[in-house]
């Protein structure tokens, strides 16, 4: 049993590259509120592929079965294939947004979108991204 459990630790350190992590925040407004019965994505783009993810939230008092306050923040992990050389590599994030005005009674879909750059290294990194609720005017 201890020989399989330092054999298993020695092939997790032998090839693995480092862990990197990507933190999406989205940046709330206390007049909006997020319909989550549509689901509110987020895509991120690396150089080694693509990931989806579906934020969670806050419900909403009033109505929790289909609304959310605000939206959790969402970490990814990203496994570096062997071989990557350390360096900076870029990186993206899209999310499609299902947002309403509940004193208008009106809702939308908006997508935000943010970049940076992952550094790639010896040691784990994680990269934070902040999204910015677009704006939209309200035609009631």
């Amino acid at each position: 049993m201890k020989g399989l459990f330092l054999l298993a630790l020695l092939a997790t350190q032998a090839g693995a590259a480092p862990l990197t992590s990507v933190r999406v925040q989205v940046e709330g407004s206390a007049a909006l509120t997020f319909n989550h019965v549509a689901h509110n994505t987020l895509t991120l783009r690396t150089p080694w592929g693509t990931q989806q993810a579906v934020f969670s939230g806050t419900p909403y008092a009033p109505d929790p079965g289909n609304y959310w306050s605000r939206l959790d923040p969402l970490t990814l992990k990203l496994r570096l294939p062997q071989g990557v050389t350390a360096g900076r590599y870029p990186v993206s994030v899209t999310a499609n947004l299902f947002l309403c005005d509940q004193r208008a009674h009106l809702c939308t879909v908006r997508t935000a979108q943010a970049s940076g750059v992952v550094e790639v290294g010896q040691t784990p990194t994680r990269l934070d991204l902040l999204l910015t609720l677009p704006t939209f005017t309200l035609k009631p």
